[in-house]
């Protein structure tokens, strides 16, 4: 996952993911760009409310 890692990525990339990738990502992520992605354009209500509690927890 090239988000993990500091690779770059593209927004169109993380949408155009598997679903498995994507709620993977929304749980263990921790790069805001990529949670905000998730949370507004992510493929299913499960990665959107996973990556908005990952950016709740950022504003922490």
């Amino acid at each position: 996952m090239e988000i993990s890692v500091g690779a770059p990525w593209t927004a169109e990339d993380l949408v155009a993911s598997s679903d498995w990738l994507q709620r993977a990502a929304a749980q263990k992520v921790t790069s805001r760009n990529a949670l905000a992605v998730l949370a507004t354009k992510g493929r299913t209500r499960r990665v959107r409310n996973a990556a908005a509690r990952g950016l709740a927890q950022l504003d922490d």
